[in-house]
């Protein structure tokens, strides 16, 4: 449990609920709730006003229980119901009532006036407010439910709270199973896209190797006939300078001939 002074500087001189009164003055029940909860009487006034605890500088035990989920008990006056639990006490042996509230516990009090832990016997008791306390939330895990459902639920869910994020975070998931079913679906078609452009690739790869084939086999094709041209015209020439040669032959024959006969 944290332990709180009404006069720390740190809220004392802030205005208690509704009120001109300050915590430092009588801010004593706010600070014995704020030790109770585990936020400090700044923040729980904070908290207070706006969740509608507050009658002027008074705190209503009823909706503060509500506001911080917890369960409030019948007040007993000879001794309390449970532990811990909030005792009115008379603060001072002057006449009359001097209303004060502190912590009470087993083994003894935690004076909110002093922010120390005296005995029970410190003052005379009035009244105990009794309450089940249930213990705080995990501040990460309040954290992370706040995050999802995008509200702000201070360090703890009461029980209406509990059942507001429950809705959200049903509703929340439906969302996510909607969503996840949509992406199934969707990933589903992109393998059926993915197999299809595969498929074309294949098509496109087969076809790109005929084309080549075709284009080697037209190459060869090409080639060969070159090769015979080159031939061809390698032959015939050969045979015109042979023809060439024969005629040349010939003519000087024919021209020895007649200068014999001469």
């Amino acid at each position: 449990m944290k332990i709180y002074s009404q006069r720390d500087p740190q809220w004392g001189n802030e205005k208690l609920g509704f009120s001109e009164s300050k915590i430092k003055d009588f801010g004593c029940k706010l600070t014995s709730f704020a030790m109770l909860d585990g936020r400090n009487p700044s923040e729980l006034n904070t908290v207070f006003k706006e969740k509608g605890c507050f009658s002027g500088d008074l705190l209503i035990d009823e909706k503060c229980a509500e506001t911080l989920g917890w369960t409030l008990l019948p007040r007993t006056t000879d001794k309390p119901s449970t532990l811990p639990c909030i005792a009115e006490v008379d603060m001072s042996p002057a006449p009359g009532k001097q209303q004060h509230f502190v912590v009470w516990q087993e083994g003894g009090i935690i004076d909110p006036w002093t922010g120390q832990t005296r005995s029970h016997d410190m003052y005379p008791t009035v009244s105990f407010r009794n309450f089940v306390i249930k213990e705080l939330m995990n501040k990460d895990f309040v954290k992370a439910i706040e995050k999802i459902v995008s509200e702000d639920y201070g360090d703890n869910l009461n029980d209406k709270e509990q059942k507001d994020a429950a809705k959200k975070l049903i509703a929340q998931h439906d969302l996510f199973i909607s969503a996840s079913q949509n992406t199934e679906h969707m990933m589903a078609e992109l393998q059926e896209a993915n197999n299809r452009i595969k498929s074309l690739t294949n098509e496109l790869e087969a076809a790109n190797l005929a084309i080549e084939n075709i284009q080697k086999e037209h190459l060869n094709s090409l080639e060969k006939q070159a090769s015979q041209f080159e031939k061809d015209y390698k032959d015939k020439l050969n045979r015109g300078i042979e023809e060439a040669s024969l005629t040349e032959l010939a003519g000087a024959f024919f021209r020895k001939l007649i200068s014999t006969k001469k």
